[in-house]
């Protein structure tokens, strides 16, 4: 017998212990990660939608709502494309059903309780709201294109030289020159390569004209995640040159946040930094490396994260609006009242 449940931020370690039953669980899926939005997002409410069999988790969908002037807004989940999605334990042994009855519930809280407009992010293997979405009376209404590279196992060759063997000639080349520069790279948690992070962030974002992490957010993923991110900064000198942010869970990497100092981007710092930061993966036995969503606009970005060899995986966003009044603000007006959150397409 299934009962399906919602609670705001009770029955934690129920959750944890479902998630170890889990093996589709990404880090967006995580207390911790939550506790990260929970902090980025202010006021928003953190929801669980919860489907218990035998007293124990069995499926679950969180997400956040969000309220301004026409209404609240959910999100599954909220920042920069962190994936919802539904989530079932793997010995669970009707994952259909249990995952229909959560996406059916979610649909039904959301026009129960009077949300102006939802979206859920799916997942970029698992995909489970996605295949239902219709029947919900939520549309595909965007996309991204996932990227992700696929790490060997580590064995006696030299971990670089795996890496470089899935990597396209014109990357590997890219790699040998900003190994070959001479850059210290090492992990750090010194407060300055933080400040050094989001700044440099700030300055490239501003560089292509894109929406810049604000420093409440790398301190919200610092506080919150600990040692589920990782910084590696590289240094020339003594002179900061560049960084790259990972967030790491079970043997999934998440490449979060890159930055260059624009007198050290032609020597290859990034392509240094990541073949760094890769080459201990593979010792630690990570085996996934996920680039994240890339729009089908940005064709330098696509080829970049293609030259180290990531696959695609497009995902969908799936959403639906009940209060068209929200169609009428403009994106400014909508990002005022929901920072963070997917409202609806800006051109539907």
């Amino acid at each position: 017998m299934i009962a399906v449940s919602r609670t705001s931020g009770t029955h934690v370690a129920d959750y944890e212990l479902f998630l170890e039953r889990c093996p589709d669980a990404l880090i967006y899926h995580t207390p911790s990660y939550h506790d990260v939005l929970s902090r980025i997002c202010d006021t928003a409410e953190p929801v669980l939608l919860a489907a218990w069999r035998n007293n124990s988790i069995t499926g679950a969908m969180t997400f956040f709502l969000k309220s301004g002037e026409c209404g609240a807004v959910a999100n599954a989940s909220p920042y920069f494309g962190s994936h919802g999605d539904i989530l079932i334990a793997s010995d669970e042994p009707e994952p259909d059903m249990v995952a229909d009855r959560l996406g059916r519930e979610f649909a039904d809280f959301c026009r129960r309780d009077g949300v102006a407009a939802a979206n859920v992010v799916c997942h970029p293997l698992r995909p489970r709201f996605a295949a239902l979405a219709e029947v919900y009376n939520f549309k595909k209404w965007d996309s991204r294109i996932g990227q992700i590279s696929h790490l060997p196992e580590a064995r006696s060759v030299a971990p670089l030289d795996l890496v470089l063997a899935g990597c396209h000639q014109k990357t590997r080349n890219l790699v040998r020159k900003g190994l070959r520069a001479g850059f210290a790279i090492e992990v750090s948690d010194k407060d300055c390569d933080w400040e050094n992070l989001c700044r440099y962030h700030s300055l490239g974002m501003e560089r292509i004209g894109g929406r810049a992490k604000l420093p409440h957010e790398f301190q919200s993923l610092r506080a919150a995640l600990k040692s589920q991110c990782r910084l590696y900064v590289a240094r020339k000198d003594g002179v900061f040159a560049g960084a790259l942010l990972n967030l790491y869970f079970r043997d999934w990497i998440e490449y979060f946040t890159p930055v260059s100092v624009d007198a050290f981007r032609s020597e290859q710092v990034l392509s240094a930094l990541i073949a760094t930061a890769m080459c201990d993966a593979l010792r630690d036995g990570s085996r996934v490396w996920n680039w994240g969503g890339t729009w089908s606009t940005q064709a330098g970005v696509y080829h970049f994260k293609k030259g180290w060899g990531a696959k695609d995986y497009p995902y969908d966003y799936c959403g639906a609006i009940w209060n068209e009044n929200l169609a009428s603000l403009s994106p400014d007006m909508l990002d005022a009242q929901f920072r963070y959150f997917y409202v609806l397409p800006y051109k539907r």
